[in-house]
């Protein structure tokens, strides 16, 4: 198991005996600091959230800059770049892509279960999501691009290996394994290159990158930034999709409520309908509540502050554990029960802490929440779910929270 991994395990393992609790783990030889408690991590995320800025130095050095690591000016102008495109995506067009390339990847799932397969191909959730986020904010085709989502994949699981490792820990890599990840990393580079070629809406998100790719004054680069938003956007939705599969197989009665909610919907269905459906919404928060695709958020502060009892020095590295943070017992009783008739812990958003809080909140949550909704609409109204193993899971770390070997999980078209 790869360290990332381990420290996913870990995370879950001290979410259950440490319940609730800030505490201090060793990691690469340093002691860190990391959150459990919902009011700590408020206090770094949103009322102290200027001292404490994003750390994304591995993520950096794999993807290169982008609006997804870096902070101050740098950050706020790549955020004004994209954020209008990302708070008004067109719904409709969404549940569009998400009906037509929703139903290839369950027929492509179910074709994989009817021969044998005893999990979900992740391969085939990074297409789905890949296509839908490339559909919806850049009018364009995945197949047509030729992007091998594997390669970035790599790239991504290389950065997040020791993501949540602080600057000076003892983290070395092989020769061999920098080799692979160079040759890797300058191939994405080089697919990327296809964003700039193609005719382009002039009001459209690709163009406005273009343009800032255009000014000579900036370190913007449009192919760290088409790099970003497959790591951050598709990833997120790949992961979730097959998390909430997951507990849909393990929980029949869960997965038999929400069919006969999505069945009484007419056959022909608008967005806002979906959007309303709030059985189908609290799943969706359940499932990144119990597993949150992003598990760890490290943040640096800029000045010495306490948190609670500890007292953070300049420069010192924390982890917020969302882990840690939504299974706590004192917001529920038993925390890794899914309660359809309940929204999340309340957090001052309509969001769960999956999607960050303040400032540097996902910009995408809205349209990461109707586009899960979207395809698990589909998926729960189109298929049954059930179990290829009753083992608990085993956590993979590669930028997401993800389940090594794939989601165990039969697929059955209905």
């Amino acid at each position: 198991m790869s360290e990332a991994s381990q420290f996913a395990s870990l995370l879950f393992r001290v979410a259950e005996e440490r319940n609730g609790e800030n505490l201090t783990l060793t990691l690469g030889g340093i002691p860190v600091f990391v959150i459990q408690d919902a009011d700590s991590a408020q206090q770094v995320l949103r009322r102290s959230s200027a001292n404490f800025e994003k750390n994304m130095v591995w993520f950096r050095q794999a993807l290169g800059p982008s609006r997804f690591t870096e902070n101050g000016a740098d950050w706020q102008t790549r955020q004004k770049l994209s954020q209008r495109f990302l708070s008004r995506f067109d719904p409709h067009r969404t549940w569009q892509s998400a009906q037509r390339l929703g139903l290839q990847a369950l027929e492509a799932i179910a074709a994989d279960s009817a021969s044998g397969a005893q999990s979900i191909s992740d391969a085939v959730l990074r297409h789905l999501a890949a296509g839908v986020m490339l559909d919806v904010f850049f009018d364009r085709d995945l197949d047509a691009d030729g992007i091998d989502l594997e390669d970035i994949a790599n790239m991504l699981q290389f950065g997040s290996e020791y993501s949540f490792v602080p600057e000076g820990a003892l983290v070395p890599f092989p020769p061999e394994v920098i080799r692979s990840f160079l040759k890797v990393r300058a191939k994405v580079l080089a697919d990327m290159q296809v964003f700039r070629e193609g005719e382009t809406p002039q009001d459209g998100l690709l163009e406005v990158l273009r343009r800032a790719d255009d000014d000579p004054a900036t370190s913007f680069h449009l192919e760290h930034e088409m790099t970003m938003f497959f790591a951050a956007a598709s990833e997120t939705t790949a992961a979730t999709m097959g998390w909430a599969m997951h507990l849909l197989s393990r929980n029949p009665d869960i997965q038999e409520r929400l069919r006969e909610a999505v069945s009484r919907l007419p056959q022909e269905v608008y967005w806002q309908q979906i959007e309303d459906l709030d059985i189908l919404r609290h799943f969706v928060l359940e499932v990144l509540r119990i597993f949150p695709s992003t598990p760890v958020i490290a943040r640096r502060a800029v000045n010495a502050e306490h948190i609670g009892d500890y007292h953070v020095q300049a420069g010192e590295q924390i982890l917020i554990s969302l882990v840690g943070i939504q299974h706590d017992r004192r917001a529920r009783p038993d925390p890794w029960k899914i309660n359809l008739d309940a929204p999340t812990p309340h957090t001052g958003t309509s969001h769960s802490f999956s999607f960050s809080l303040g400032p540097r909140m996902c910009g995408g949550s809205r349209f990461a929440l109707y586009e899960l909704m979207a395809l698990l609409f589909l998926f729960i109204r189109n298929a049954s779910f059930t179990p290829t193993s009753e083992a608990p899971p085993r956590f993979r770390f590669q930028t997401q929270l993800m389940h090594e070997g794939g989601q165990p999980v039969r697929v059955s078209l209905r």
